[in-house]
């Protein structure tokens, strides 16, 4: 409404204030980069609105959104008309893998270094038995074939390689799943067809079309130069709630 992205939720407790009035809840949307941000409380209104703002980047518009830190781990696919953003997944120390068919553990982070000096430095992808980086994450997100991939290069030498100057490399690919049973999924080891290269795959609703997203999170808000569309979807989360800050504390409510 009037240029400002807000989420009302209605109907709640009944209001003590209002004859036959129910409580309700406000939530405003703005733009902050440098992440997700969080709910904050900001106060609640006589007719019992209980109101909170939220500074996030993903109310920022594209121009200003393409010059935020971790711009490799976006990318449009003018197929569906969809941009997409893993910066979500990127983890301060990375991920453990789950494997299949294989004895090695690994850690894994998206678009950043899994932080791990024993691993040597930037690597992207650990092998934590051998302490081996498997490559850096020094190329940006892209499509291939229709899958949203991620190429680390630039690893610990290959033992076994006819070629001296080869070097361990892994691929990541992220499969879109919507139904996902905690966050935005977790990474899988698949089988390697050789030494050098790892693969990787991660089911997540990150990775989903515009074709396939539910839209009830989608808003699109139009001014005089041009219409632009917003999705808050990244916001949701299924595994626990978010937190609003109250006056320096925290105080838990429930966000949808």
């Amino acid at each position: 409404k009037d240029g400002v992205v807000s989420l009302r939720y209605s109907n709640g407790q009944p209001c003590l204030s209002v004859k036959d009035g129910t409580t309700s809840t406000l939530i405003t949307f703005t733009c902050k980069l440098g992440g997700l941000g969080e709910p904050v409380f900001v106060g609640e209104t006589d007719e019992c609105t209980y109101q909170f703002v939220w500074e996030t980047e993903l109310m920022c518009a594209q121009k200003q959104a393409e010059m935020s830190p971790g711009d490799g781990c976006k990318v449009f696919d003018p197929e569906t008309s969809t941009n997409y953003d893993l910066s979500p997944l990127q983890s301060q120390t990375g991920y453990p893998v789950t494997t299949h068919n294989t004895h090695h553990t690994y850690t894994l982070n998206v678009c950043a270094p899994v932080n791990d000096p024993s691993c040597g430095d930037g690597a992207g992808v650990c092998e934590k038995d051998t302490k081996t980086s498997l490559g850096k994450p020094a190329g940006a997100l892209s499509m291939v074939n229709g899958v949203l991939t991620l190429s680390y290069t630039g690893g610990a030498k290959c033992p076994t390689s006819g070629v001296s100057s080869r070097q361990k490399e892994s691929i990541i690919s992220f499969v879109c799943e919507e139904g996902v049973v905690v966050g935005n999924g977790f990474p899988v080891a698949l089988n390697s067809p050789d030494e050098c290269t790892y693969l990787f795959e991660w089911r997540t609703p990150l990775a989903c079309s515009s074709a396939t997203k539910e839209t009830m999170c989608n808003v699109v808000v139009e001014n005089a130069y041009e219409d632009v569309e917003y999705d808050l979807s990244p916001l949701t989360r299924a595994d626990d709630d978010w937190q609003a800050i109250v006056s320096g504390q925290t105080e838990t409510w429930t966000y949808v």
